[in-house]
């Protein structure tokens, strides 16, 4: 492989010796590239070589730094991040300001998180370069969700018709489940309202809950609303200004009402309109002659 040069000794032998010398060099250094890359070609996949041809170049290549955007819920446990590359170099991590929530970073190269308060965290993974590859970063959002709890014994009060669609909740014996135990102090219910399906008198009526959280850690947490149902009872009123007609004996106990100067009371005014009374009837309470 290496090119041979034949040396002979002349009177000029100290000026030859540098030009020489130099051919020779140069003429090593070109069949060594030839071995090594024959070498390469031989030993190595096309991929593998397609993958390192940037190294021969330049003496190092980018890596590609494998990190993925990650989802947990509010009170979820610590994990680990485990950015990946073919780089031997070192992954640091680190939290970026400017997200809505919250993290701490731990341990080994800050490789353990652990959730702080709802909302998105930017976490940078740093790869260090190893000599055959360059350093690199990436960049992925943390989001860290509201925790779901339930409620049990919320019960919605039955009323008395009143021409519209509120409700009252009974949360006197209420309880919150699945709180984090940090947070008990910090997580209560506000005074509810409620909604039922229909104005109108019924029984067992939905009812559609509005219960919020209140207290400082109550943004970390969603509700889950309850079934509920309640009934509309009918409302009483009464009436005045209805005479009873005095009548000939007839052996019946039938009588008459004068209602034309009746008036009905306690009457929604939405319903004043579509309340009426009808054409009434009476009994008297014998058939006999009598008065009063």
């Amino acid at each position: 492989m290496c090119s041979i040069f034949a040396y002979q000794r002349t009177t000029n032998q100290d000026k030859e010796r540098p030009r020489f010398l130099k051919q020779f060099l140069h003429s090593l250094e070109t069949n060594m590239k030839q071995l090594q890359l024959k070498f390469l070609f031989q030993t190595i996949p096309l991929l593998s070589v397609l993958t390192f041809a940037p190294l021969l170049l330049t003496g190092q290549v980018d890596p590609e730094l494998d990190f993925n955007d990650i989802s947990k819920t509010y009170g979820d446990p610590d994990f680990i991040l485990q950015a990946t590359s073919l780089s031997t170099g070192t992954i640091q991590y680190a939290v970026i300001s400017g997200g809505t929530g919250s993290a701490i970073l731990s341990g080994t190269n800050n490789e353990d998180v652990t959730l702080g308060s709802v909302g998105t965290v930017t976490i940078r993974a740093s790869l260090d370069p190893d000599g055959i590859y360059n350093g690199a970063t990436e960049d992925i959002t943390l989001t860290i969700n509201q925790k779901p709890l339930t409620v049990t014994n919320v019960t919605a009060n039955k009323k008395v018709y009143n021409a519209n669609t509120e409700a009252t909740l009974d949360i006197s014996s209420v309880s919150l489940n699945d709180v984090e135990a940090v947070d008990n102090a910090n997580v209560n219910l506000a005074t509810p309202t409620g909604t039922f399906d229909q104005s109108n008198v019924g029984n067992g009526i939905g009812v559609t809950p509005n219960l919020t959280l209140t207290g400082s850690a109550a943004a970390n947490y969603s509700l889950t609303q309850p079934t509920l149902s309640a009934d509309i009872t009918q409302k009483n009123i009464t009436s005045s200004g209805v005479t009873a007609n005095n009548k000939v004996y007839d052996a019946s106990t039938d009588a008459t009402l004068d209602i034309s100067s009746a008036s009905l009371n306690d009457v929604e005014a939405v319903d004043n309109a579509n309340v009426n009374l009808a054409t009434p009837t009476g009994t008297f309470d014998q058939s006999n002659v009598g008065n009063g």
